[in-house]
């Protein structure tokens, strides 16, 4: 379906802004639980404040859907119900480090999907909201500790 106007989101916009929600919803979701069995109040402050920044543009990302007269999906993911699973693996066996690296790899995860749904047909409000996120979240993510980096290699 093409859209006749530009503020009128076609079905592949909705559908692309949804999928966008849910990933950066499960994103959210992955930096909470990771808060809860960080191992130290640093890392669990870290964990909640970059949870509340996905937060803030997951909230965005749902108004906007709705102000479009798109129906918000805001039920967990497979791949976020996964990385949870793993983070919560990691903690049992103490590992402050892969839980580091697991929650980095979703947060770049997130931040692809993000910029893929800009080009994914997303109407122009809502390509601008990503990519003002993006920005933001490039610009208020700490260098990770020299292990993790060494990880991700």
């Amino acid at each position: 379906m093409v859209s006749d106007h530009l503020n009128e989101p076609s079905s592949r916009a909705l559908e692309a802004s949804d999928r966008l929600l849910q990933v950066c919803r499960d994103c959210e979701s992955s930096l909470r639980t990771a808060s809860e069995v960080a191992e130290s109040a640093d890392l669990c402050e870290r964990y909640c404040k970059r949870a509340a920044i996905w937060s803030r543009f997951c909230e965005s990302l749902r108004e906007e859907i709705l102000r479009l007269g798109g129906d918000p999906r805001d039920s967990p993911g497979i791949a976020g119900v996964l990385h949870r699973a793993r983070i919560n693996i990691k903690s049992t066996i103490g590992d402050a480090n892969a839980i580091e690296v697991e929650c980095a790899k979703h947060e770049d995860e997130a931040l692809r999907c993000c910029i893929e749904a800009v080009t994914a047909g997303l109407t122009p409000a809502m390509s601008a909201l990503a990519l003002r996120f993006t920005e933001e979240l490039a610009g208020s993510r700490s260098k990770p500790h020299t292990r993790v980096d060494d990880a991700r290699e």
